[in-house]
C-alpha cells in the first residue's frame, strides 16, 4: 500500500473493525493478517488473489491513483484483484473515494469495469463517512443481498444474447500510451505454464492481453503481434473453460473463440505456430464446443436445441476440412450427437476418436481421456436401452475404469476431474455407492487444487449425501 495514500489506509482499517463489529469479518490486505517481514512482491500478489477468490462479496475503494505496479506487466494488485473478482462471479461494493484524483490508467480501468459488470453504475466519489455508513447498511442486511445475487444469476441464465459476443466487447482499453515488445509479451505469456490452477492462469494470461491492448489485432501496423495475440487469446480460451466461463460473458469462452475467428482472418503471411494444446480453442470446433457447453446450462429448451444442432452443423463442417486435431472434434461430435438423441451415432464418433488415437500411439493422458469419453457414452447408452442391454454397462465400466487409471498416470489434472467425476456418476447410479463416495472425494480435492468451481458444484452436491454412509471397516480378511 502506499505511504502517500493516508486517507485510504485508515478506511481499510476502519472497513475491517466494521466488519468485525457485524459479526461478517472483511478480509483486508495487509490488515488482517500482516505481512510476515521478507514476503516477496509476487508471494503478496498471490495471496492477493487467493482470497479474492475465497471471499463471498468483494469491497472496492478507488481514490483514483492506480497503484504501485508489482510484476513485469506494470499492473497493479487493484487491477488483478478486480479482474479476479469479476472472473469469480463475486458480489461487488464499489466505491470512489473523495477527493477523487484521475489517473488514466484507473479510468482505463473503471472502463472495462463498467464494461464487465453492468450493473455497477459510475457513482460520485464520497467521504469516507458516507462509505462505512453504506457497508454498514449492506453489510448487515445479509438476506436481502443473497437475494439480490440471486436474481441478478437468474436474469443472466435466462438471457439470451447474440452468440457473436467479442473479448471485452471489441473495447481494448491500453494500460498506457507506450507500445510493449514481443519479448515482454513473450515472457508474460510463459508464465502461464507455471502456474498450477485455472484462476492463476487467467491472470497471467490477463497481464499480456492488458498489454497487448496497446496494439489492436485489426490494425494493420502490429502484424507482428497477431501470433502473440493467437497464443493469449488460445490460452485464455482454455483456462477459461476449465473455470466454466461459458456464456456471453465479455471475458468468457465464448468471446474469446470469437475474437480468435477474426484474428485469424486477419493473419496473411503471418506464420502462426502449431501447438496441440491450442488446436481446439480455436476455429468452428471450439465454437461447437462452446455452444454445447452453453447448451447445458439454458433453460430454454428451445435454444437448448438449436445450439446443439448449430454446433453439430459446426464441428461437421471443421471435419470436412484438415485438421491437427481430429479426434478432438470427435469427441465434440459424440456428445453433441448424444445430446441430440442420436445415442449410436454418437457412440459411434466416440469409438472412432479413441481408435483415432490408439492408432497415432499418443501419450496415456490422450488415450485416458478418450477412454472416459467412450465409457461415459456406452453408460448413456445403457440408460436409453433402460438398463436391458448389459453389455453395455460392462463396457462403461472398462472403460471410465481404464480412462481414470490412465489419466492418473499422465499431467492432464483437469481431465481426471471429469473422468472421475463421470466414474463417480456410474458408480452412483448403479447402486454402488461407497466407491462412488471413494472416487467423487478424490475428484473433489483435486478439483479444488485446480480451482474448477462448476466442478466442485456438481460434486459437492452429490458427496453431501455420500457423506452420511458410513465407511466400511477393513476386517483382516479383507487382505
Amino acid at each position: 500500500m502506499d505511504p502517500n495514500r493516508p486517507r485510504l489506509i485508515e478506511l481499510r482499517a476502519e472497513i475491517h473493525r466494521l466488519g468485525l463489529e457485524l459479526n461478517r469479518p472483511v478480509w483486508v490486505a495487509g490488515v488482517t493478517e500482516p505481512y510476515p517481514e521478507g514476503i516477496s512482491r509476487d508471494e503478496i500478489q498471490i495471496a492477493c488473489m487467493r482470497h479474492v477468490r475465497a471471499i463471498p462479496e468483494f469491497i472496492c475503494v478507488v481514490d483514483g491513483s492506480y497503484g504501485t505496479p508489482w510484476n513485469p506487466a506494470e499492473l497493479c494488485v487493484l487491477e488483478l484483484e478486480i479482474i479476479t473478482a469479476t472472473l469469480a462471479g463475486k458480489p461487488f461494493h464499489f466505491f470512489l473515494l473523495a477527493p477523487y484524483e484521475n489517473d488514466f490508467r484507473t479510468e482505463g480501468l473503471l472502463r472495462v469495469v463498467q464494461l464487465l459488470r453492468p450493473e455497477i453504475v459510475r457513482i460520485a466519489p464520497q467521504s469516507p463517512e458516507q462509505i462505512l455508513a453504506t457497508l454498514e447498511v449492506r453489510l448487515g442486511r445479509i438476506r436481502t443481498c443473497v437475494r439480490r445475487c440471486l436474481r441478478f444469476a437468474l436474469a443472466r441464465r435466462r438471457t439470451k444474447r447474440s452468440l457473436d459476443v467479442q473479448f471485452l466487447g471489441g473495447n481494448f482499453v491500453p494500460l498506457s500510451s507506450n507500445l510493449p515488445t514481443e519479448e515482454l509479451i513473450r515472457e508474460l505469456l510463459a508464465k502461464v505454464s507455471s502456474a498450477d490452477d485455472q484462476p492463476t492462469q487467467l491472470v497471467y494470461t490477463w497481464m499480456a492481453i492488458r498489454r497487448l491492448c496497446a496494439v489492436p489485432y485489426d490494425n494493420p501496423a502490429f502484424g507482428s503481434f497477431l501470433p502473440l495475440w493467437n497464443t493469449a487469446l488460445g490460452n485464455w480460451g482454455r483456462a477459461s473453460a476449465w473455470y466454466g466461463l461459458h456464456g456471453h460473458h465479455f471475458l468468457g469462452r465464448l468471446a474469446a473463440v470469437n475474437t480468435l475467428v477474426r484474428i485469424r482472418e486477419r493473419i496473411t503471411g503471418v506464420s502462426i505456430p502449431q501447438n496441440d494444446n491450442l488446436s481446439i480453442q480455436v476455429g468452428k470446433g471450439a465454437l461447437a464446443s462452446e455452444y454445447y457447453s452453453i447448451a447445458k446450462a439454458t433453460w430454454s429448451l428451445s435454444f437448448r436445441r438449436q445450439l446443439r444442432r448449430r454446433a453439430l452443423h459446426l464441428v461437421d463442417e471443421e471435419l470436412a476440412c484438415p485438421s491437427s486435431d481430429r479426434s478432438g472434434l470427435l469427441a465434440i461430435r459424440g456428445s453433441v450427437l448424444q445430446a441430440l438423441g442420436q445415442f449410436e451415432a454418437g457412440q459411434h464418433a466416440y469409438n472412432l476418436m479413441l481408435k483415432t488415437r490408439l492408432a497415432a500411439n499418443e501419450d496415456s493422458g490422450r488415450i485416458g481421456e478418450a477412454e472416459a469419453e467412450v465409457g461415459w457414452g456406452y453408460f448413456r447408452l445403457w440408460l436409453h436401452w433402460r438398463f436391458l442391454v448389459l453389455s453395455y454397462l460392462s463396457k462403461a465400466q472398462y472403460h471410465l475404469s481404464r480412462g481414470v487409471s490412465l489419466l492418473q498416470c499422465s499431467a492432464r489434472e483437469e481431465f481426471l476431474v471429469r473422468a472421475m467425476w463421470k466414474l463417480g456418476l456410474f458408480y452412483v447410479m448403479t447402486l454402488r455407492l461407497l466407491p462412488a463416495r471413494d472416487v467423487l472425494e478424490r475428484a473433489h480435492d483435486l478439483a479444488q487444487a485446480k480451482e474448477m468451481p462448476r466442478y466442485l458444484r456438481q460434486i459437492r452436491r452429490v458427496t453431501r449425501v455420500l457423506r452420511i454412509i458410513p465407511r466400511r471397516r477393513h476386517s483382516p480378511q479383507d487382505h
